[in-house]
């Protein structure tokens, strides 16, 4: 919701694989395999498929909000002999056949389908610029893939949802409207999400245009 300005919901799609779905997700709630199968898989594949980005990181709290912080994970914690917080493998026994997550690797499914919708650069679009560095790789099927959040994170902000969200919400804060409501504010925020991107994604350049374009409207 904050970054691509969409809830989970409106992103389900039943048709992506389901092989990283993990062991806590039930594949017969309530006795009936049909409501994972047209229901819960929707959300489970494509969530459960980039989770792993997060299998190092663990919120350590101490019972105080103020003190609490995160903690990303180095090595091992024995028993365990790889690097994942506890938090990722809970609740084996609901579907033991499920996924384990071993390592932080992550694997984009809604590139493909109706999510394709999100406008994510090309899986062999090669290194990105900015230092990132060749972060993404995609597999056989043009899913990406990666390791660890950054790389994660490189995925969702080149996308064009991305980019048209951070503009919607200062374009809202700004202008205080949906500039979806009018022909003239669709238009104006199309050319101002291509300045952005342009811009390599400068926020003070989409406040200077939303302001340009809103002063005498």
């Amino acid at each position: 919701m904050n970054h691509l300005c969409t809830d989970l919901e409106p992103l389900k799609d039943v048709s992506r694989t389901p092989d990283r779905v993990r062991r806590d997700v039930s594949r017969s709630p309530g006795g009936d395999s049909r409501i994972f199968l047209n229901g819960c898989v929707g959300c489970h594949a494509g969530m459960d498929g980039m989770a792993g980005a997060f299998a190092y990181y663990e919120w350590q709290y101490t019972g105080d909000k103020a003190t609490g912080q995160i903690e990303y994970r180095l090595a091992p914690v024995p028993p365990a002999t790889n690097r994942v917080t506890e938090k990722h493998n809970i609740n084996p026994n609901n579907f033991e056949y499920g996924y384990i997550t071993t390592d932080d690797s992550w694997i984009n499914y809604w590139r493909n389908g109706p999510n394709s919708k999100l406008g994510l650069r090309p899986a062999d679009d090669g290194p990105l610029a900015s230092g990132w560095g060749p972060l993404l790789n995609p597999d056989a099927k043009g899913n990406e893939t990666g390791s660890g959040a950054k790389s994660l994170g490189v995925e969702l902000a080149n996308s064009s949802a991305f980019a048209q969200c951070q503009v919607d919400k200062a374009f809202e804060s700004i202008c205080l409207r949906d500039p979806d409501v009018f022909a003239a504010d669709r238009s104006a925020r199309d050319g101002i999400v291509s300045n952005f991107v342009g811009s390599g994604y400068d926020m003070r350049e989409v406040f200077t245009d939303v302001a340009a374009h809103c002063k005498g409207s």
